[in-house]
């Protein structure tokens, strides 16, 4: 009755599953007519919680999923028999299934720090899902603005998590050590450089500066005695200060230029074929990945020179 409705106000690409049946099959059917998926559930726990399957794997078949929110109670044939034009309005202004979960945690919650706890749970699974990493990189910087979490921390939370992207990490014992404590690597080369002695103290800064935002520095600063504690963990457990330093900053650059080549290939599907630009960000995108290999074979070799 729901799609038997928005046909008759003129909304013909509208389908519905049956029940909770949807399949990613179902998915990529439609993702021979469009990447724009608009959602509609139920305003209920139930319904956001029906409609997450779907979400997921539309973001993970690179679609544009964005979310028509109803009133608890109430279908979209209740919403056009009452108000065909409230209906239509209510599709223009859908928001990106990220961006309804922000506005959403930021009226449910007032406190800045639950906020971002709650944005852990709630958005991070969905952000990581993102395959694009032009896409992936502006609701880092939408996350950063709207709650005040710097760029630098989201990227490290959601790059901890990813299982899609083999990084240096995933092979090095003390890496795990760091997964296991909730330990951000930028944190621990912070207090590295603040309370070890270094054979190149002022060029391992700048280096380590390179990963870290500016404003990442001066929250850092607040926590000092904190990030120096988180130092004295790892070492305990881990032992290798040198080790330590080479892996924690390898990976991160590893990371660094996985968000490059990322953009880059983004760039390369919306080029046309055979042009110069199109050769140029190919040549650029091989010397990322061979900068990546070498990376993950020998770690970083100037960093352990300054340790």
């Amino acid at each position: 009755m729901d799609v038997i409705a928005t046909h008759q106000i003129g909304h013909t690409n509208t389908v519905a599953s049956s029940g909770t049946a949807f399949t990613e099959e179902q998915l990529k059917i439609m993702k021979r007519h469009t990447n724009n998926l608009l959602i509609s559930f139920d305003g209920d726990s139930a319904g956001i919680k029906s409609s997450k399957k779907v979400w997921e794997l539309a973001l993970q078949n690179e679609m544009d999923v964005k979310v028509i929110p109803l009133e608890e109670g109430k279908d979209p044939s209740d919403i056009i028999n009452e108000s065909p034009e409230k209906w239509k309005a209510l599709v223009k202004n859908s928001k990106h299934i990220i961006e309804y979960f922000a506005d959403n945690i930021r009226t449910r919650y007032q406190d800045r720090r639950k906020q971002q706890k709650e944005i852990q749970v709630e958005i991070y699974p969905y952000l990581r899902k993102i395959k694009s990493y032009t896409d992936k990189s502006y609701f880092v910087d939408y996350l950063s603005e709207h709650f005040g979490i710097d760029k630098d921390v989201i990227w490290s939370d959601v790059n901890n998590q990813e299982t899609s992207v083999e990084t240096y990490s995933q092979t090095k014992n003390v890496n795990s050590v760091e997964r296991k404590n909730n330990i951000n690597p930028r944190e621990i080369l912070y207090a590295v450089y603040l309370s070890k002695e270094l054979k190149e103290k002022n060029s391992f800064l700048l280096k380590i500066k390179e990963l870290i935002s500016e404003d990442l520095f001066i929250e850092m600063t607040k926590r000092k005695e904190k990030i120096l504690f988180d130092l004295d963990l790892m070492l305990d457990q881990a032992g290798d200060l040198k080790k330590i330093v080479i892996d924690m900053y390898t990976n991160l650059q590893l990371e660094k230029l996985d968000r490059e080549r990322g953009v880059l290939r983004d760039s390369l599907r919306n080029m046309d074929l055979d042009t110069e630009k199109e050769k140029e960000l190919m040549r650029k995108l091989r010397n990322i990945s061979l900068e990546m290999e070498d990376l993950k074979k020998s770690g970083c070799k100037e960093i352990s020179n300054m340790v």
